[in-house]
């Protein structure tokens, strides 16, 4: 995990684990304030509609493939869904492989995509 990830953020995917949902920043007593509702909104994925490309690391902890499968299926303009094999959660960013695992993929991806930059 990166070394600037703030105890709000820590929070909150506290709150997304103990919820179950992909929501907003629960901010108990004031979401009213900040919502309007009493609850945090979840996220309406239904309104992503750039190209979507979801990568899972096989063996991360983190992120697990349940919850990626979640998303893969919200997501209304998914292109590709790949699970890295023997990769964790930082070998995404660090590992050896990345390069050809990776990195070269998703360069090819956006460079497929660059229309919609």
């Amino acid at each position: 995990m990166s070394p600037t990830v703030s105890v709000k953020q820590l929070n909150h995917y506290l709150q997304l684990y103990k919820s179950g949902k992909f929501r907003r920043y629960d901010h108990d007593k004031n979401n009213d304030f900040h919502y309007g509702t009493m609850t945090p909104p979840e996220y309406e994925l239904d309104n992503v509609m750039v190209p979507a490309y979801l990568y899972h690391a096989e063996q991360d902890r983190l992120v697990v493939k349940e919850g990626v499968d979640r998303l893969a299926r919200k997501l209304p303009n998914l292109q590709h869904y790949e699970i890295v094999p023997d990769f964790n959660h930082i070998d995404v960013m660090l590992g050896k492989d990345a390069r050809v695992l990776l990195y070269e993929n998703i360069l090819h991806y956006m460079n497929k995509e660059r229309k919609f930059l």
